[in-house]
């Protein structure tokens, strides 16, 4: 600091220069304590990520433990995620393991890409220290990450019952973990068939003054967005997106921000306005960096097939290598490569190269593509069946057939009826490809009673032959959704 107390940095050579001399002058002791004077003013002033580094520079992993776990709510209010995550890199594990608030820690950057076979390891680890669990925030903590698995495995009703003492255990000043915990459980309320609860708690919560923590009320915010997205409810959804991606612009919280803007740019793109979607998407895809890996790889993946029903062959090339790089890069995150290739796959369909996407698809690992499938437009066991069905032979197509109704069971158990949309219409494609023309009509028809409320476009328009044939068919014997019917035929044409 200068005398005005302002920062300011030496030049790199004559910083080189100063630490060269410090280790010439003074012993190894001293220097370390130094650091330590360094690294305690530093944290006291919550500069946490230099105060780290200084600790590690002294040689004292416990000074830098305690750093991470004496300020861990305000490291996570702050949305230093990306010193959480490197910070856990830099600590041996027998300093880790030792700690439960190391661990969640810890179990909070695998749940930021997922990976819930690591959580139920690191749950386990705790477990083992129950002697230490008197801290109520992890025991809370403990309970929302057993509540969120068991969402993921499509078990709501325990999940509720964790969730619920999750937001009772955890203390308000840990604001984002109870704000995570918050929109879970409405999530679970939701799968659970109690959607008006769901959203009345979330509501409540949001109207309540004494809550005014940014973080917390984004999270808030996210929850009754999903909620409306799993309903397929495109036109109520965009409202609390929008809302979350304003506070985090407002509060410098880029993660909520970029979720906020990318599922805006769901609902946009989902209702055909192809272009406001697109163009949000690529701005994400420019700070690919600072998002989710997988929120990254499926705006990636959405460029890709805009480009294509636009018929922008040079950007989509372009877009494809940009996708390429960024799956090079994340080494933490198998779904990125797996979501590359199967959106390659579903590219080489949409291009009528069959034998491309069938080793496209080879090459995406299927078996870490588990649980549930949220809101993405890239899931690669759907597009597994889109290969099936391109393949063409009977045994095939009803292959496809039993998985689509398997992967339409389990989004229909969670209430998922944005995924199931896209499923029912995959059921069309399949039966009319066998010739079952009843079948075929009954599915499209179950699809465009899900889609009509809020005119969904976009997963009609990978199919714009078939669906030219199928549409009036359904409109002859079913005037109810003749508006939607001939917008759709209308996009269809457009695009």
């Amino acid at each position: 600091l200068d005398s005005e107390g302002k920062w300011f940095r030496f030049h790199h050579q004559f910083q080189y220069l100063l630490q060269k001399q410090l280790k010439q002058k003074y012993v190894i002791e001293d220097i370390n304590k130094l650091h330590i004077e360094v690294s305690d003013w530093l944290v006291k002033n919550e500069y946490f990520e230099e105060g780290f580094y200084h600790a590690l520079q002294a040689n004292n992993n416990e000074i830098a433990a305690g750093i991470l776990i004496d300020n861990r709510s305000t490291i996570m209010e702050k949305g230093l995620w990306d010193f959480r995550d490197i910070s856990m890199k830099k600590l041996p594990a027998q300093i880790i393991d030792k700690s439960p608030e190391l661990i969640i820690i810890q179990t909070w950057v695998y749940y930021s890409l997922l990976n819930f076979q690591a959580i139920v390891i690191n749950l386990e680890k705790i477990e083992k220290l129950s002697e230490k669990m008197s801290i109520d925030s992890v025991k809370g903590e403990v309970d929302l990450f057993k509540g969120i698995f068991c969402y993921f495995m499509a078990n709501a009703t325990d999940g509720e019952k964790l969730l619920k003492n999750a937001i009772k255990n955890i203390p308000p000043e840990f604001s984002h973990n109870l704000g995570e915990a918050e929109l879970w459980y409405a999530l679970s309320l939701h799968a659970n068939n109690k959607e008006n609860e769901a959203i009345r708690f979330l509501e409540n919560k949001i109207n309540d003054p004494s809550i005014i923590s940014a973080i917390r009320l984004t999270r808030l915010y996210a929850s009754l967005d999903y909620i409306h997205l799993l309903d397929a409810n495109l036109s109520m959804a965009i409202i609390p997106a929008v809302k979350v991606k304003e506070i985090g612009c407002e509060n410098n919280y880029p993660f909520a921000e970029s979720w906020g803007k990318y599922t805006e740019a769901l609902v946009l793109f989902n209702q055909g306005e192809f272009l406001k979607g697109a163009t949000s998407f690529s701005e994400l895809t420019q700070k690919s960096a600072s998002l989710h890996s997988r929120l990254g790889a499926d705006c990636f993946a959405a460029m890709m097939f805009y480009h294509q029903i636009k018929g922008r062959h040079e950007e989509l090339e372009k877009i494809i290598g940009k996708f390429r790089k960024y799956s090079s890069n994340i080494d933490n995150d198998p779904s990125v490569n797996m979501v590359l290739h199967s959106a390659q796959a579903r590219l080489a369909l949409l291009q009528g190269d069959l034998e491309a996407a069938i080793r496209f698809m080879r090459m995406a690992d299927i078996a870490t593509d588990e649980g549930l499938m949220l809101w993405w437009i890239e899931i690669p066991r759907i597009t597994w069946c889109r290969v099936l069905i391109a393949e063409g032979t009977d045994e095939k197509i009803n292959e496809a057939i039993i998985k689509l109704n398997v992967l339409y069971d389990d989004n229909d158990k969670v209430r998922n009826t944005y995924q199931k949309i896209g499923i029912k219409l995959l059921l069309a494609i399949a039966y009319h490809k066998l010739g079952e023309k009843t079948m075929a009509i009954k599915n499209l028809t179950s699809c465009i009673e899900m889609g009509s409320p809020n005119d969904w476009v976009f997963p009609f328009i990978e199919y714009s032959e078939t669906m030219q044939e199928l549409l009036p068919l359904v409109l002859s014997g079913n005037k109810k959704h003749s508006r939607y019917i001939n917008k759709l035929r209308k996009a269809l044409e457009k695009n």
